[in-house]
Order: C-alpha cells, then structure tokens, then sequence
C-alpha cells in the first residue's frame, strides 16, 4: 500500500525546488539503514541545475552532475529531514556519485574494527561506468573513498561499458555478494554477479563470478528476454535489489522494460539461496 507523503505529489522526499542547491533538481533513493531504535538514516542522490553532456552526442541536460546526500526520519520514514552532503563527486571518477548502497560489511578476524560501514556507488566517465566505495567508522558521519571495486570488461564482453546500479547480499556462512547491472557495447543490460569480501585492512576486494554456467567473467546470470523471464524484458534487465529470506531462499527485484513500454518492477526467486545464471524461477514456476 503506497504511504502518501507531506511533499510534492504524495512524495516524502521532493527536490528543493532551487537550481542552485545539489539537490534541487531532482533526488532518487540509494538506501535506508536503521541507525538505531526509532532512527532512520536515508542515503539518497540528487541533482543540481548545471547543464552537463555525458557525452559528445548528447545535448547538455540538467540534473546530471549527481551527488549523494544523507536524511533522517523518526517516523519510521514517512517524513524526513535533510542532514546535508554526505559524500561528493570526484572528477576522477567521473560526471558524478550516484544510487548508494550503505551496508556493514564484517572485517576479517584478523581486525578489531567490527563498525566499519561502506558505501557503493558508481559512476560515468564519458565512456564507462565502474563501481565505487566509501568507507565511515563514524555510523556514516563521515566518509573516505577507498577506490574503484568494479571495472568495465574487456573489449567485446557482455560488460564492456562497465557496471552501475548493484545490490549486496550476505549469503549463508558469511559470504557476501554483489548482483549488479552493466551493459554491452550496445547498451543491453543484464545483470551479473561478484563475490565480496573485506580483508583484514579494512580493504574491500571485490572478485566477478566465474563458473561452467557463466557465458563470461561475472555472467551474466539473467538475461532480458532470455528465460526464465518473458517478452516484457526484452530490451534491459537492472536495478537489482536482493532479499534473503529465513527458509533460506533469496528474492531479486529488479527494473525492466520493453522498447515500446515503460519501466516494470519484476521478481525472480532462488529457492536454494544460489546466486547464478541456472537457479531462477518466476513466482509462478
């Protein structure tokens, strides 16, 4: 049931409204953390009014140059109060910092820092998108770059414009992964797989799956249009999002469309908990 909000057109979180502010053209969120008992934290990104192209063909637009602030709610998230920027742009990396995914990632026994939280995000630079992180020891504060996780692929691969919006997931026995979106050289989408783990530095390594079912290195393991899913995903398969659940299965959201047809939000289940390219079925399998 849609909670309507105290904002622009039922929204509990609208853009300012001013140009000028990094967050007045539009936002979008990334994620959602309880920092404690009645507090929550929303990581989300915004845009500003500079008119910025991403590329040599594309027209300067509004909204592009991406950043990624922080609000709070005490309200179990139907109203929310601005806290600022929570982490900027970097021109290294690219136009902009966009879609965070907040999580704590445990340390390897090897370390004593057990409240170490890290962000990812990603990035375009003109050419390719990669995968990003940002670490706080200070319950998201404060935050450090701690470099690209995730490339492009090689020239000719499913991947070779570069990852972008990703899920993580912690599996049985502790391991973690990553499914995330990247596209060809003709900007189909699929989504991939990555295992993730962070050594005892503090340091996040982040390894593309590889197995007999893969068709490359990181995937893909779903495909649009491709079974187990139907016509209406025939032109992109991304925005992941991931769900384990207690009889240890695991559910993946994720955004698709046709070339015709708008944006739709669909649903893949892994009843053995198995992140790879043979473990899905529809809700109706």
């Amino acid at each position: 049931v849609k909670v309507t909000g105290s904002e622009e057109n039922g929204s509990i979180l609208a853009p300012t409204g001013n140009a000028k502010d990094w967050d007045g053209v539009h936002v979008g969120v990334g994620a959602v953390v309880r920092v404690s008992k009645g507090v929550l934290h929303m990581y989300y990104f915004g845009g500003d009014g500079e008119k910025l192209s991403l590329s040599g063909d594309m027209p300067p637009k509004a909204g592009m140059r991406m950043r990624i602030g922080r609000a709070e709610s005490f309200d179990n998230g139907r109203t929310w109060t601005r806290l600022g920027l929570a982490l900027d742009y970097d021109e290294k990396e690219g136009f902009f910092a966009t879609m965070p995914r907040v999580t704590m990632i445990p340390a390897e026994k090897a370390s004593n820092d057990r409240t170490l939280w890290t962000m990812t995000y990603h990035s375009f630079n003109g050419k390719t998108h990669s995968v990003f992180s940002a670490s706080s020891r200070d319950s998201g504060n404060t935050w450090s770059r701690d470099g690209r996780l995730l490339g492009p692929g090689p020239q000719g691969s499913w991947d070779e414009m570069g990852p972008s919006c990703r899920a993580l997931i912690c599996l049985p026995k502790g391991r973690w992964a990553m499914v995330y979106e990247a596209a060809n050289k003709n900007w189909q989408y699929c989504l991939g797989l990555a295992h993730l783990e962070r050594k005892g530095d503090g340091s996040l390594k982040c390894v593309k799956a590889v197995g007999p079912n893969f068709a490359g290195s990181g995937g893909p393991i779903v495909k649009p249009g491709c079974a187990p899913l139907g016509k209406w995903t025939s032109q992109l398969v991304g925005t992941p999002y991931l769900v384990a659940v207690e009889d240890g299965s695991v559910r993946l959201y994720f955004c698709s469309k046709t070339s015709v047809a708008g944006h739709s939000i669909g649903l893949l289940i892994s009843d053995t908990g198995d992140i790879g390219p043979d473990c899905w079925r529809t809700p109706c399998a």
